[in-house]
């Protein structure tokens, strides 16, 4: 065999590695994206429908195709027409799924062969066709492409512990007495929503964190909160209570539990962006001091990390998620603010933070 036949299917079989390796990736965006569609929040009540309509009206609500794999179904004893009867009200559409089959313990959901959609089949289907089974019990990697990272590794434990102690230190500035409270209203939204996002941070971190177990009633806290009006004759003394209450619990003080918020994402998204505009102006002034200190350059790299998290929960908002220039700008976002890392990198950053916020903002509109 000659030198160049021999040159000539080396370079074909790297170029083959290379296809398949390229096609391989490809692939997984494709799986992870479609997975990521059952985080989408759905509100259904099943009264006795069966199997088959409410798997349809699931499919439908996400914008996937849901296969019932009816011939395994039968082989377990199972028919496509099982009444259900379950109420969701704004949950991930991979809760009402997970709910809804393990009533039926070798029922799963699989992705099909091409990538395209699901399969509702058994274990014994699944392993025999080779498709790849969805955890329902879990939630999907918000970032497919490693692009950006959960809310829990984009900040770290300390990063939290910061910004809370500096967000509850304004806070109490706010609330220190009723004329504070009136000058100030405008900037205690802000700060709220910051609270709540530091709360969901925290929730993930478990026992790492030391109010992690208390996270849930700092979110329904800062909530509540948000919605006392300016001028309503309750709304200091309220509002002083409610800042006091969640400084208490953030220091480890026990309390009650209350119920999860109930939080729309489509009117959560302009609060979401109030805050990061004040975190963008922040960093902006940070880079305009000539001598910046100690302490004003750790928190502008805070605030550069609470933008980031800030666009995580932007990038996944429910609606928006399949919207390319959307996801685009939030994840350019995440990457750019999370490259702030000194003030060098503040100064050579800020420009792309800038764009990615405007980015996602057309989109909005």
């Amino acid at each position: 065999m000659s030198k160049f036949v021999l040159i000539a299917m080396c370079l074909f079989a790297g170029l083959f590695v290379f296809c398949e390796a390229e096609s391989r990736e490809q692939g997984d965006k494709d799986k992870d994206q479609l997975v990521r569609k059952l985080e989408k929040r759905v509100t259904f009540e099943f009264k006795r429908t069966p199997l088959r309509l409410a798997i349809a009206d699931i499919a439908e609500a996400t914008g996937t195709t849901i296969v019932i794999d009816g011939q395994s179904l039968k082989r377990e004893g199972y028919t496509q027409n099982m009444s259900q009867t379950f109420s969701f009200k704004k949950q991930p559409a991979r809760v009402a799924l997970h709910q809804i089959l393990k009533q039926y313990e070798p029922l799963v959901l699989c992705i099909d062969q091409n990538k395209a959609g699901f399969v509702v089949t058994t274990k014994r289907g699944a392993k025999q066709r080779k498709l790849e089974t969805v955890p329902l019990d879990k939630p999907a990697n918000p970032q497919p492409d490693g692009g950006s990272g959960s809310r829990k590794s984009l900040m770290s434990k300390a990063a939290l512990d910061r910004l809370t102690k500096r967000s509850l230190v304004e806070l109490n500035a706010d609330v220190e007495n009723p004329a504070a409270y009136r000058k100030r209203f405008r900037s205690i939204q802000p700060r709220l929503t910051a609270m709540l996002v530091f709360a969901q941070v925290a929730e993930r971190y478990k026992k790492d964190v030391t109010w992690s177990a208390n996270a849930v009633t700092v979110q329904a806290i800062a909530f509540h909160l948000r919605t006392l009006k300016q001028r309503s004759a309750t709304g200091y003394t309220e509002m002083k209570a409610g800042v006091a209450e969640i400084e208490r619990i953030v220091a480890g003080g026990k309390v009650a539990a209350k119920k999860r918020p109930e939080i729309e994402e489509d009117k959560e998204l302009p609060r979401l962006m109030k805050r990061m505009e004040q975190a963008f102006k922040r960093l902006k002034a940070a880079r305009g001091e000539k001598k910046p200190t100690a302490v004003q350059i750790q928190a502008a790299l805070d605030e550069a990390t609470l933008i980031a998290v800030i666009a995580n929960l932007v990038e996944n908002t429910d609606g928006y998620a399949d919207d390319d220039d959307w996801t685009a700008g939030a994840k350019k976002l995440q990457v750019s603010s999370r490259a702030i890392k000194d003030v060098k990198t503040l100064k050579s950053q800020l420009a792309v933070v800038g764009r990615s916020c405007s980015t996602c903002h057309e989109s909005y509109r």
